[in-house]
């Protein structure tokens, strides 16, 4: 999620035994497959800084979660949606989300799915990613994997049971993140890896997509979306510059730059479309609806696209290439 992404070490909880570590090496992450035990403490995790906005806490807050957010990271949140330039991307952000939960519950219900891997999954959303995945398929797994200390910790409080993990890692770390996804998904068959509202604030993308393609089963599928530059459309560039005036990067790219990121995978149909445009495959009444009648529960602070240019965000459900589909 949204954040400095050079801060946080590695770690995660105590069902996830680390061997010892080889000096001089990073440590690496074993991942058990026994998911019965109870969840425990997560290990690694540092001191909160309420000083100074963080991402993640800033994005809930825009998702309508204020209960978790700081004061810095409400004024953020405020300059953004006071902003007439900027208020497009609140728009965007909920889109994303209400995406992102379409999409996981497709992949489960149709695409043979029981494992859904959430990078950078940020504060706890009802209904969040493993309750969707479940009211399809009652045994689908869950793995939340976060940098952010607070995020982990409110995580490991509200959202672990038995099929649902929260994993403290940073995505940055390309070696320890190849090694975590391959130890979770080993065995598994086709798995869902998500990455919503997260791309663009990481510094190099293209080496995260392209370990996900690598680390994962041969099959398995990116739920992926990523806020949008467009020279005509000022809210990505406005809210980028109130973010980055709090030392919170952002980076939107534009369409082509997002398409070439993904090109190591088999698109679903639509595409690569506005998050709103992306059908609920398995609903006869439209693209747009409720997840079993639930709403997530930012949505009554959503603010509803009038046009494709109230929304500078793409996403897109793209599956893993296999050596014969290249």
């Amino acid at each position: 999620m949204p954040g400095d992404h050079t801060a946080a070490p590695a770690a995660v909880s105590p069902e996830y035994a680390a061997p010892p570590q080889v000096p001089g090496e990073a440590t690496a992450l074993t991942v058990c497959d026994d998911w019965t035990g109870p969840g425990g403490a997560v290990s690694g995790v540092g001191e909160f800084d309420a000083q100074n906005a963080c991402g993640a806490r800033v994005h809930g807050y825009l998702l309508g979660l204020g209960k978790d957010a700081y004061p810095a990271d409400r004024a953020v949140a405020g300059r953004i949606t006071e902003d007439p330039l900027a208020r497009g991307y609140r728009t965007a952000v909920g889109e994303a989300r209400e995406f992102l939960l379409r999409a996981v519950r497709c992949l489960v219900a149709d695409h043979g799915v029981s494992l859904v891997v959430e990078l950078g999954c940020g504060m706890p959303c009802e209904p969040n990613v493993h309750q969707v995945a479940r009211e399809v398929r009652a045994d689908t797994r869950t793995v939340y994997v976060d940098h952010d200390d607070l995020v982990v910790t409110h995580g490991r409080a509200v959202l672990a049971d038995h099929r649902t993990r929260i994993v403290h890692a940073d995505l940055t770390d390309i070696p320890t993140l190849r090694d975590l996804l391959e130890r979770l998904t080993a065995g598994a068959g086709p798995v869902a890896v998500c990455l919503s509202s997260v791309l663009e604030f990481l510094p190099d993308p293209a080496a995260v997509l392209d370990t996900v393609a690598v680390a994962v089963p041969a099959g398995s599928w990116l739920v992926v979306s990523h806020i949008t530059d467009d020279d005509t459309v000022p809210a990505a560039r406005a809210a980028a510059r109130l973010l980055g005036d709090a030392q919170i990067r952002m980076r939107p790219r534009f369409p082509g730059e997002i398409a070439g990121l993904l090109s190591g995978y088999r698109m679903l149909a639509p595409g690569l479309v506005p998050p709103h445009h992306w059908p609920d495959l398995r609903a006869p009444d439209g693209p747009r609806r409720a997840v079993d009648g639930r709403r997530w529960r930012g949505a009554r602070l959503r603010l509803v696209p009038t046009s494709d240019d109230d929304v500078c965000c793409l996403a897109g459900v793209g599956q893993v290439r296999t050596g014969d589909s290249c």
